[in-house]
């Protein structure tokens, strides 16, 4: 082998697989010739594959030197006839072999992939020898390999014991996924054997995350497992860990002041983030036909998304094609979270400034739950109105108000046009005939009260909104509407006290005019309410998705905006879609047109680019478990305020980029 890579893990994932030391495919053989009880050698490599294993539009970036920091590693033995039946027959550390400075090389080309060994690495190393016990295997078992680096950094204490099954090896569940001080932790990578997606229907469903062990990359000797030209068996690892990263694109203006927004006005955290995460990405094998064929000719060579269209190595290795899968089955895959199992329903902590990147867990879900509940998402803080103070009106969210009194009168603006002609009429026109029959009436109350039959007898009400100083956690503020007294004329001289303006006080109330139209249920339904920005500051937010509009395009009436199974129909179809279409399984059910839609997977780069604040935000942070009406929503709503509409491109680890607007 020419090159052996251990950064590469870092930067694409790593792959356990057997490389030839020449362009001979190796001699694959179940017959280990162990001497039980004795010592062999493994000559192991951590390499990147030759071909660039991506998709049209993966943009591979190397991202930060610390992201590739290993140390130490784990390397972990299990042996059946195939890793279906593998069991655990022991862990080795392997922490000396990798962390010796001797063996790392600097990468000096331009980082740009290749067909070759060029790529995404900052630094190679040489091979690696490990000396193991002799294992006893039966009839056509095989030996088989996996890798944990920085697992003894970061205290995940794997359950390394003899006899489990690799199925239950592989859901063992981590809290832990590292940081750029222990090192992110990186585990051998799930990946679709001689199965090629992407422009081509996957024919079969060999997943393999094992890595065969060839005879032949074993020794009897530690000098031959050293000599030149000695076979090498290949390790391809991923980072469990989610890397998101938020930037400025470039005018994005205050939608207030039309001023450009500075990076200084954002800060950001994260909500609806995992807290545990399997040993090993969870890919299952009944998702790799589908696709979504209402997509876009121009992109068709990523109709099957499930597995990636390039294969890792050259012919002239062992698997001979490789395919990288895409998507996870997390902890909570099939099921609505419940309270305090994903945190930061409401992000507590904007902490987080334009282009600081945050390392969190995957969080994935069947299309069944796709909902605001479930989802991770980015929230932003942005600081409008060069900071100063401002009100709104629920009725009219996106308008800014300077004052109080500002949005007291907007919300009595919006009773009148709501209630006006049917209520406060009415009540006028019978104030009007009371007078007039009361003036013509010998002996009624206001005749008696020391009116003439021939006053010219005026009135006026009006509306006295009151908004409470107190704001609530959300933001908005309490507020009372009453019908006031506004002037009483008698024969056009203006009366405040006295018999005659007390009697008509007295056919105003009798009307029933004076009551708290707050209080009305028809005034109640308005749903109005009063929100402050305390400092300019507004909120809002953008959930992420992994495989977005490209390869799970989606369109649902608005007027459906949170009738989950009208956005997401069991058939696959939408109301504004069309046709089913006459693609293998699309039609069949949702899984086929939109799983994976939304979600973040590990061993990706989710950076989203603000390209501009077009509303005013919410005036504090949702809670999106503590309003029923909102964490059963959709992902795909495209209704609410404080919805983020996103598109990202589909990439491999090292990066996704995904435009939004506010």
């Amino acid at each position: 082998m020419k090159k052996f890579s251990l950064f590469a893990l870092a930067a694409a994932g790593m792959l356990f697989g057997a490389c030839s030391s020449s362009d001979d495919v190796a001699d694959v053989s179940n017959d280990y010739k162990f001497a039980e009880g004795q010592t062999s050698f493994i000559s192991i490599g951590i390499a990147m594959p030759g071909n660039p294993n991506t998709r049209a539009n993966d943009d591979l970036k190397d991202g930060d030197a610390a992201e590739y920091a290993v140390k130490d590693g784990q390397l972990v033995l299990f042996k059946g006839t195939s890793e279906t039946n593998a069991t655990l027959v022991k862990a080795y550390d392997i922490t000396n072999e990798i962390k010796a400075s001797s063996d790392w090389h600097m990468e000096t080309d331009d980082n740009v992939p290749k067909d070759g060994s060029d790529g995404e690495i900052t630094t190679t190393s040489k091979r690696i020898v490990k000396a193991i016990d002799n294992p006893s295997l039966g009839t056509n078992q095989k030996l088989f390999a996996y890798v944990i680096l920085n697992n003894a950094a970061n205290s995940l204490s794997a359950n390394n014991t003899p006899g489990q099954t690799f199925k239950d090896y592989s859901r063992q569940i981590f809290t832990k996924i590292g940081d750029l001080t222990n090192g992110l932790v990186m585990t051998s990578v799930p990946l679709s054997d001689g199965v090629q997606g992407g422009s081509v229907e996957p024919t079969s469903d060999k997943q393999t995350t094992l890595a065969e062990i060839p005879s032949d990359c074993i020794f009897d000797t530690e000098a031959k497992a050293n000599a030149s030209g000695a076979s090498s068996a290949c390790i391809y690892v991923e980072r469990a860990a989610v890397k998101v990263e938020v930037k400025l694109g470039a005018s994005v203006k205050d939608p207030i002041t039309n001023s450009a927004l500075t990076a200084s006005a954002f800060s950001w955290g994260l909500g609806n983030t995992n807290t545990t995460y399997f040993n090993t990405r969870q890919v299952k094998s009944d998702w790799l036909p589908y696709f979504n064929s209402q997509m876009a000719a121009a992109d068709l060579n990523m109709k099957w998304r499930f597995v990636g269209n390039t294969a890792f190595f050259n012919s002239g290795h062992k698997p001979t094609a490789a395919y990288r899968t895409y998507w996870a089955e997390d902890v909570n895959y099939d099921r609505d979270v419940t309270t305090g199992e994903l945190a930061n329903a409401q992000v507590s902590s904007y902490g987080s400034a334009i282009d600081d990147c945050v390392y969190t867990y995957e969080n994935t879900f069947d299309e069944d739950h796709q909902t605001w509940m479930n989802t991770t998402y980015v929230g932003v803080k942005v600081q409008l109105n060069g900071g100063t103070a401002f009100w709104t009106v629920s009725s009219d969210a996106d308008t800014k108000l300077t004052a109080k009194t500002d949005a007291a009168n907007k919300i009595q603006q919006d009773i009148d046009v709501a209630i006006n002609g049917s209520v406060i009429s009415t009540w006028i026109s019978a104030i009007e005939t009371e007078i007039t029959t009361q003036l013509g009436t010998d002996g009624s109350d206001l005749r008696n009260a020391g009116a003439a039959a021939t006053d010219n007898i005026e009135f006026k009400l009006k509306h006295n909104v009151q908004i409470d100083d107190t704001r609530n956690a959300d933001g908005s503020h309490d507020w009372t509407d009453a019908l006031e007294i506004d002037f009483i004329k008698q024969n056009g001289t203006a009366i405040t006290s006295g018999g005659v303006y007390d009697a008509i006080v007295n056919i105003i109330t009798t009307e029933g005019a004076l009551a708290e139209l707050s209080t009305r249920d028809d005034v109640k339904a308005l749903k109005l309410k009063a929100y402050s920005y305390t400092g300019g500051n507004a909120y809002y937010t953008m959930r992420i998705s992994h495989f977005g509009d490209t390869e799970t395009p989606w369109d649902a009436d608005p007027t459906d905006a949170n009738d989950y199974d009208k956005i997401y129909p069991e058939n696959g179809t939408n109301p504004l879609l069309g046709t089913t279409g006459t693609g293998l399984n699309f039609g069949a059910d949702r899984a086929a047109a939109w799983l994976g839609r939304w979600g973040i997977v590990r061993n990706n780069w989710y950076q989203l680019t603000i390209d501009e604040v077009t509303g005013l935000g919410s005036a504090e942070p949702v809670d999106y478990f503590g309003d029923a009406t909102l964490k059963d929503t959709p992902d795909d709503n495209p209704k609410p305020k404080y919805y983020i509409a996103a598109h990202i491109h589909i990439l491999p680890w090292v990066l996704r980029t995904q435009s939004v607007k506010f």
